[in-house]
């Protein structure tokens, strides 16, 4: 990629506190001439350090780079919290059974979504910010507000499930961050 001259603009992304979860099992970031997990902070450093080697690598061979947080995930499924806005039945029946989602219009309230670990979007932020020329956006802030976070736009889901964004939810994540959406980009 780095030596690829077509590709001018490179997003780097990933799930970064995935190895943090209280479900990550073994996962961790590890260097790999010594693969032991040692912990939280080593972890966080590695990471770190890796994103800054990358975009280093990247900005040097001329790209244009972004680095995006963490996306919000849930404690529900948005793509079908989507759709069942559009399903009178459905969605009296399922606010019957939880009125906290009653009012959402897109929106789950706080104690639906995981948010971001702040130590793993600090680190993301700080190696974005450290090599000149990187674009940074928080995707939680992107997408949460103090009441919640979107997980819908009108009949569109931006979510496919819990935690992955949808081809409407990336083009909302890089809105104003790119000229053209990922979708045309593909195309050329």
């Amino acid at each position: 990629m780095a030596n690829s001259p077509e590709v001018q603009l490179v997003v780097l992304t990933g799930y970064w506190s995935a190895p943090f979860e209280a479900d990550a099992g073994d996962d961790a970031y590890v260097d790999p001439k010594h693969p032991v997990d040692d912990g939280v902070v080593a972890g966080i450093a590695r990471m770190r350090a890796a994103l800054i080697r990358t975009e280093t690598i990247l900005t040097h061979a001329g790209k244009k780079v972004i680095v995006l947080g963490d996306a919000p995930h849930f404690h529900l499924d948005p793509a079908r919290e989507a759709v069942t806005a559009f399903m009178p039945v459905r969605s009296w029946v399922e606010h019957q059974l939880d009125p906290a989602l009653a009012l959402t219009g897109g929106i789950a309230p706080l104690p639906r979504v995981v948010t971001p670990a702040r130590s793993i979007e600090n680190a993301v932020h700080a190696a974005a910010t450290t090599v000149g020329g990187i674009t940074y956006a928080s995707l939680y802030e992107r997408f949460c507000t103090l009441q919640g976070c979107r997980f819908s736009r009108g009949a569109a889901s931006l979510y496919v499930d819990s935690q992955h964004l949808s081809g409407v939810g990336g083009e909302f994540a890089l809105n104003g961050l790119i000229n053209v959406a990922p979708s045309t980009m593909a195309d050329k």
